[in-house]
């Protein structure tokens, strides 16, 4: 519930020359302009575009992918990972960029290399603001293990997944009140609603998030997945992809919340998870998710690391589900003594997450 639903200037909240370009200002609600000048903050690298774009065309060659990852020592890198992953099967390890773009395909590349750039977006979010960042990992990792499930790409749906709360990132990393105003007229213990958010802003961070994937050119269904992640009955109106991710999204982002809580299941205990009914469109059992327990488990656990140097990660049942994310939270800087652990965590948070780069395709 709002305290206090009046829309203010938006040029306060981000300063004129950020929003703008120029000396001008932009209107709380242009949610076009408030995701190109977000997007012109944090631009998604132009190597993966220019990838993405090659890949492509049915006239290129892979040696031309190939030359353009080379000028690229991180996508080398990731691209190596993937070709010589254990799932791959390859006798002979493959040291050659242009003999693993053949191996993987352009398709496969190409999601490849966006998924990598997506986690080095996710990356600098972890710093300033862990639960949101390890919140993204989380969903992700369970997006690649269901997927395959459900005949869905792996590797898109762990990309999706991973930038599914983007305009959320991109709120709380821009250094201004724009969402703290949000966070302050909204009650004491609760969250912002989709509602809240359109009562303040004129429009909510799902809608924010896909405007941004259209700036960074990233492809369908991405950026129609985002805003309507958190309607439901607009995407199954979508049908098609949309509605499917949606719905892989909604239903990896119940699984999070319940592995913080329920760490040895019986097939009733899962019965809450199914009131969402994302898990009926995707012919999701009860059965296959009790099977699938201990590696979801494993997975959203990873992501929540939050230091500790060589102590155990915090037990899953310590952690608190709040789902969806208490962006509250996110907007809090962590206190001053914990910024090792918070770097620590990071890192850890950061090598766990490359399993959903460098995993096949099953």
């Amino acid at each position: 519930m709002l305290k206090n639903s009046t829309a203010q200037p938006f040029s306060e909240t981000m300063g004129s020359e950020r929003a703008s370009g120029a000396r001008g200002t932009v209107a709380l609600g242009d949610l076009p302009a408030v995701a190109t000048a977000l997007a012109g903050l944090k631009p998604f690298p132009a190597v993966v575009q220019l990838v993405r774009k090659l890949a492509s065309d049915p006239k290129c060659a892979a040696s031309e992918v190939a030359r353009l990852i080379e000028g690229d020592v991180g996508l080398v890198t990731d691209i190596l990972r993937v070709v010589n992953a254990p799932a791959s099967g390859l006798r002979q390890r493959c040291t050659g960029v242009r003999h693993a773009v053949t191996l993987l395909g352009l398709k496969r590349v190409s999601e490849v290399v966006t998924g990598a750039a997506a986690l080095g977006f996710v990356e600098k979010a972890m710093a300033p603001h862990p639960a949101l960042a390890a919140h993204a990992i989380a969903v992700a990792g369970v997006a690649r293990l269901l997927a395959p499930i459900i005949g869905i790409s792996p590797d898109e749906a762990f990309t999706i997944a991973l930038l599914h709360d983007v305009g959320a990132m991109l709120i709380v990393q821009s250094d201004d009140p724009f969402y703290e105003r949000l966070l302050e007229q909204t009650a004491l213990g609760e969250e912002p609603t989709v509602e809240d958010e359109e009562a303040i802003m004129g429009f909510d961070h799902g809608a924010l998030g896909g405007e941004v994937l259209r700036r960074w050119h990233l492809p369908a269904p991405g950026p129609q997945v985002l805003e309507l992640h958190h309607r439901w009955e607009d995407a199954l109106a979508a049908g098609g992809a949309v509605t499917a991710m949606v719905a892989l999204i909604r239903a990896s982002e119940k699984v999070v919340a319940a592995t913080g809580v329920v760490v040895d299941p019986r097939l009733s205990d899962l019965d809450s998870l199914f009131t969402e009914p994302a898990f009926a469109y995707l012919g999701l059992s009860r059965e296959e998710l009790l099977n699938l327990w201990p590696a979801l488990l494993r997975t959203s656990d990873k992501a929540f690391v939050t230091g500790g140097g060589a102590e155990e990660p915090e037990p899953t049942s310590a952690r608190v589900a709040q789902f969806p994310p208490s962006l509250a939270t996110y907007a809090a800087p962590p206190p001053a003594d914990s910024k090792l652990a918070v770097w620590i965590g990071a890192f850890v948070v950061i090598a766990a997450a490359l399993v959903g780069i460098i995993a096949c395709s099953r």
